[in-house]
């Protein structure tokens, strides 16, 4: 298990995990990556992919992907299923990564969010997130991205 999640305890991915991750993320989001990816994602040196357990089912309600990059960690990926929303999860995953970030000496946490995902937008905003430009026709669809950070030095 990962230090600070109390309520929703986060731990590590198996690669018995793969599948059902790559599920979660096509019932959550609307674009989605294949299970080689999710492997690709799984055997990453500078990568982590946390999940959370639901409580009383043995299936996932969350996970979080995330990439060190020098002194910046990289949110690649977050998603909680439906029924599990504004219940703290994400919050929960965002602190602990906070906590772990800043432990290992990383000063910023960063993310791309599509333009079009307002929740997402405030729900990072609502966390102390900065805007810190946007990258044109990132998505496969031509969406553009909102770039964000969070200096951890003001956490």
């Amino acid at each position: 298990m990962v230090p600070v999640a109390d309520k929703w305890p986060l731990r590590r991915a198996a690669r018995r995990d793969l599948k059902a991750l790559c599920e979660l993320q096509r019932r959550t989001q609307h674009r989605f990556w294949d299970l080689s990816t999710w492997e690709i994602e799984y055997e990453r040196d500078s990568g982590v992919i946390w999940v959370v357990d639901g409580p009383r089912e043995a299936k996932i309600i969350a996970y979080l992907v995330a990439w060190r990059v020098l002194d910046t960690v990289e949110i690649v990926d977050l998603a909680v299923a439906p029924d599990y929303r504004r219940r703290s999860v994400a919050s929960t995953m965002l602190d602990t990564l906070a906590v772990l970030a800043a432990a290992s000496g990383a000063s910023q946490i960063a993310l791309e969010v599509a333009e079009n995902n307002r929740a997402a937008v405030g729900f990072y905003e609502n966390r102390g997130f900065q805007h810190q430009g946007r990258r044109s026709a990132f998505y496969a669809d031509g969406e553009e991205a909102i770039l964000m950070s969070f200096e951890l030095s003001d956490s």
